[in-house]
């Protein structure tokens, strides 16, 4: 169960644009045809008004790339900022919008993020950078840690709805928990499926490579190619073959 929620930050290399006084709502002319108001602020919710060119709308808040705006009547509903870029403000100024422009995004040259979470007592730490060569070449580099301990550890601390709940959604399997998972991500319609060596060993535990708020005895398990037996090793490789996820050699 999620039990924090994920934070991320992303730092686009842009100047950013000058923001918009939040204190009190900009009045700004229509000069577009007509802008449509939506109920909320995406483009899944329904149109119910439509503003036409010469009106005065009062821009009230802003949330990413839409404002919400209210009528000389009273009218409310959310403009996406595509139709704002033409409006004045009555006075005949431009009005500046938070926050980089939809097409500024395609255009930075670099971008970071963090990422930091937990789920079910499982912490995972991410960091990520690219770097545009070109238009149309990203280089980027992602490194992640995953803080959790293996299946099989965490199914020996499981309540017994909780076990009760992974024997159903695996059709009444279980019994290797670890196995089961495996051939879960195998058999998905993901591009990529990676498992950590201790579940391929069927380790417990005392395989957990770090448990956060413990200062000592993390990071101290080792594999040693004595662990992983044949069973396993074949067991793998034609799960492998029968999900489609070999690498097969190419007919001559």
């Amino acid at each position: 169960m999620l039990r924090t929620l994920t934070v991320c930050c992303l730092l686009l290399g842009m100047p950013a644009v000058a923001p918009a006084d939040a204190r009190a709502p900009i009045e700004v002319v229509v000069k577009d045809a007509y802008i449509d108001l939506h109920t909320g602020p995406g483009r899944s919710f329904p149109v119910t008004i439509s503003v036409e060119r010469g009106v005065t709308i009062a821009l009230l808040r802003q949330r990413t790339d839409w404002v919400e705006v209210r009528t000389a009547r009273g009218q409310r509903g959310w403009v996406h900022r595509s139709q704002l870029e033409n409006t004045l403000t009555t006075a005949g100024s431009e009005v500046h919008l938070s926050g980089p422009k939809p097409d500024a995004r395609t255009g930075h040259q670099w971008e970071a993020g963090v990422a930091f979470g937990e789920f079910d007592g499982a912490i995972v730490l991410s960091v990520n950078g690219a770097y545009a060569l070109t238009h149309t070449l990203l280089v980027r580099a992602d490194v992640a840690q995953f803080l959790g301990d293996t299946s099989n550890g965490w199914l020996s601390t499981a309540g017994e709805a909780e076990r009760q709940a992974v024997r159903q959604y695996l059709g009444g399997r279980g019994d290797e928990l670890n196995w089961e998972l495996i051939r879960l991500a195998l058999m998905s319609v993901a591009h990529t499926a990676i498992f950590p060596l201790q579940d391929v060993l069927g380790v417990g535990s005392q395989g957990r490579m770090n448990t956060p708020g413990r200062a000592s005895g993390n990071w101290g398990w080792r594999y040693t190619p004595d662990m992983l037996s044949e069973w396993a090793r074949d067991r793998l490789k034609a799960w492998t073959e029968v999900y489609g996820r070999a690498i097969r050699e190419a007919e001559s």
